[in-house]
Parts: C-alpha cells; structure tokens; sequence
C-alpha cells in the first residue's frame, strides 16, 4: 500500500482501537457470552480494492446510535479519512460486538 494510502488508515486504525479500549469493555469484561476480550484488525488487498476492517467483542454500539452523526472528533476524524480522503465507504456491523469496514480503491478521492 502507498504511503499517502498508509498514512490515514493508521489513523483510523489508532482511533477505532482507542474507542474500543475505552467503550467496548466495561469494567474489563467481554460482550455477553463471551470469555475473552478481543480486538481484530484485518487489512487486504484484492484487485486494487482494499478493505480495512477493525472488530471488537465487546459490548457493542448503543441502540439508535448513529456514529455518521457524532459529533465527537475521534469519529470525525475517522468518517473524514475514510470516506473523503479515501474515498472509500464504511460498513458498521454492532452484532456480537462492533465490526466497522472500510473498503476503498487505490485511486484517491478528487473532493
């Protein structure tokens, strides 16, 4: 991966590690059914299309929660990153945890 790809997926990735830290495991416990605390970072490459993708199983995102809206700047950062200087798209999975994909191509966005 370049660099000037690199770079902002780094960020990302320090940031939805860091909410997973601090939210996803009250009081040092797994999600529900559960024995162990676990965070997953996967990143690939196929066909010039990456996907990055950060998972915990944690307790997951709050009901009605809409994490496009928040207005907090850890997640800013990250829609801002993601989608217009990747210009990439996110998919957010909170079943049994908090799942966020990121999949973007190598072509930089020209917004």
């Amino acid at each position: 991966m370049p660099l000037d790809l690199a770079v902002p997926c780094g960020m990302i990735i320090n940031e939805l590690i860091t909410n997973a830290l601090k939210y996803a495991f009250p009081h040092r416990c797994p999600g529900p059914g559960k024995e162990t605390c676990r965070i997953r970072v996967t990143a690939g490459c196929d066909h010039g299309a990456y996907t990055l993708t950060v998972a915990d199983n944690g307790v997951g995102i709050p009901p009605g929660f809409d994490w496009t809206k928040a207005k907090t700047l850890g997640l800013l950062l990250v829609r801002m990153l993601g989608q217009h200087q990747l210009g990439g798209s996110f998919e957010l999975d909170s079943s049994g945890g908090t799942r966020f994909s990121l999949t973007f191509t190598g072509r930089k966005s020209k917004k």
